[in-house]
């Protein structure tokens, strides 16, 4: 009998986390632009330039861990769903260990974890047309490809920011480096409500598999000569 594990409380923390990272690019985008105002020769409060300080040391510091605790339980959400999957069919391209891997390898995580996360729709939604169920959704119905450009995006031009910032000496460089770290902020935040929605529609697709696992697991438990059938 096939068992499998429940996701959707891995589902929630992710979600929750990736709100919560959205928020963290959102303050560093005020933060920024007060940076750009002032870069650019115009006179702003006290009170606001202290706030812009605090706001760099929070954005900094802050954004890094928090980028890494939400990757971490986006990551633990992908792998388990990838895992389900594998117990209902068996020809799919990686293991489950790859789900996860692949987003730490060079080169292989800028297409690998998009490959990955098409195959859990398109599988899915092949399982259950051969048992005669119509998917909820399909990949047609999500974003997924402009939250892999955002995502892909926004992590290029954030690296090209962090560089420009440690030659920020330069006044050039400087501006450069805000106008960099202001476009893959906003990019994240995309990046962040797209995702969301792939998340919550493989939910769905998720719980129809669930649904067709406890019916297959009920109607093998009423065969004649089951444990369960035998014990009634």
């Amino acid at each position: 009998m096939i068992q499998l594990r429940l996701n959707e409380d891995r589902k929630k923390i992710a979600v929750i986390a990736i709100y919560f990272a959205m928020a963290m690019d959102f303050i560093n985008i005020i933060g920024v632009s007060i940076n750009y105002y002032n870069l650019a020769g115009n006179d702003i409060p006290d009170f606001i330039g202290s706030m812009s300080f605090y706001l760099d040391i929070l954005s900094g510091t802050a954004q890094l861990i928090v980028k890494l605790v939400v990757g971490i339980l986006f990551i633990m959400w992908f792998r388990r769903a990838y895992w389900n999957l594998h117990q209902l069919v068996t020809n799919l391209k990686h293991s489950d260990g790859w789900a996860a891997g692949a987003w730490f390898v060079p080169i292989m995580s800028l297409f690998r974890p998009y490959q990955i996360m098409q195959e859990l729709w398109v599988e899915s939604s092949t399982y259950m047309n051969k048992r005669k169920i119509q998917p909820e959704l399909s990949e047609d119905d999500v974003p997924m490809g402009w939250w892999w450009a955002a995502f892909i995006s926004a992590s290029i031009i954030s690296n090209i920011s962090g560089r420009l910032y440690l030659r920020s000496d330069d006044l050039g460089l400087y501006e450069g480096a805000i106008i960099t770290d202001y476009i893959s902020s906003g990019l994240s935040i995309i990046a962040g409500f797209l995702v969301v929605k792939v998340i919550d529609g493989y939910h769905q697709l998720e719980q129809q598999l669930e649904q067709i696992d406890h019916n297959s697991s009920v109607e093998d438990a009423q065969k004649p000569g089951s444990f369960v059938n035998y014990r009634s």
